[in-house]
């Protein structure tokens, strides 16, 4: 069986060869595998020479000519056709090239429209505030462990990014308190990782379980019901749901949002934020966001730049500028993430 993690090589002959060849090694160096795509632009080198390009430009006729649908391409291949050649010429001004590069006109039927919920700065200091005095609904069991749990979950989700299926089935020895590092056992993707957390955290952590986990039993679930079985993510949400209502900000019904798992969304897309604010080199960085938060490649974390730009416009110019070569146009995040 062939090994599917094996980078495959193209030589590019044409006269946009070597900004081609800067393009995909760019990619592969911010942890891409890029077989595919590079596979792709082969083609459209082919498609160049044949053109009998002299210019090492992409003037606009040269773009529509190859982006063009013919009737032989599903819509699917005609967007990646599409997105990618627009990638590579906006990488190619980035270089000093001249090069077309239409506005959004891509046919985005069929993509998905799921746009996910990012909490405002002001939103999270309501929501965490109102989870610090959480107390259960009248109609509901008493369950003062519960109430704990709460707080600590969210703000897990939040400072670090984990999804509540990795907080709900993490126990006790998955944390370790010494060095303030959790280990997330088979996660979505099967995959085991390490998540070193915050001063803040560790301590919200530590006097948690210094009042749970009395008899320190490895085994034990961290967030155990008062039985110490599991909670049920269906459980965590409906409590996030009335904290919403109780800290004012508003549901905009199925589809719609806040959902639960946005927590986690505002986790990258803030975190991107600060990076860009702070003039960091965000596609080095993007390896490391997808590696902490367990994505199964980089499309997932690659698809947060946009919704940075688009919660955060006063850095649009920053992000698009130095990034809009890499930044997804099409559709909305991967729900994988």
């Amino acid at each position: 069986m062939s090994d599917s993690r094996v980078i495959k090589e193209y030589q590019y002959q044409s006269i946009l060869s070597e900004p081609l060849s800067d393009f995909v090694a760019q990619k592969r160096g911010s942890g891409f595998l890029y077989n595919s795509e590079a596979k792709m632009l082969f083609r459209f080198d082919k498609f160049v020479i044949t053109s009998k390009q002299t210019v090492c430009a992409i003037p606009q006729d040269l773009f529509q000519a190859y982006t063009a649908k013919t009737v032989y391409d599903s819509e699917r291949n005609h967007r990646a056709r599409y997105w990618l050649i627009r990638q590579f010429a906006m990488f190619m001004r980035t270089q000093g090239f001249e090069a077309y590069v239409p506005q959004n006109e891509c046919n985005q039927k069929n993509k998905s429209n799921f746009v996910p919920y990012i909490f405002t700065e002001t939103e999270l200091s309501k929501f965490f505030a109102t989870a610090e005095t959480y107390k259960l609904p009248s109609h509901a069991n008493n369950n003062s462990k519960l109430e704990m749990i709460i707080p600590v979950i969210f703000k897990m989700l939040y400072g670090g990014g984990f999804r509540v299926s990795e907080l709900t089935h993490l126990r006790l020895s998955d944390i370790d308190f010494e060095n303030g590092i959790v280990k997330i056992v088979h996660s979505k993707f099967g995959n085991t990782r390490l998540v070193p957390l915050d001063d803040s955290l560790l301590a919200l952590l530590k006097g948690y379980s210094e009042k749970v986990h009395t008899e320190n039993c490895p085994d034990a679930i961290f967030f155990q019901k008062s039985d110490g079985n599991i909670y049920s993510e269906k459980a965590i949400y409906q409590n996030f749901r009335t904290i919403l209502w109780r800290a004012g900000i508003s549901h905009g019904g199925k589809g719609k949002g806040p959902r639960l798992h946005d927590i986690r969304h505002t986790f990258a897309v803030h975190k991107l934020k600060y990076w860009a604010k702070q003039n960091c080199d965000v596609s080095a960085m993007l390896p490391y966001l997808s590696a902490y938060m367990g994505h199964k490649n980089l499309n997932a974390t690659q698809d947060y730049l946009r919704l940075t730009v688009d919660a955060f416009p006063t850095i649009i110019q920053t992000l698009e500028t130095a990034y809009g070569c890499i930044i997804p146009e099409c559709g909305g995040v991967h729900c994988d993430s």
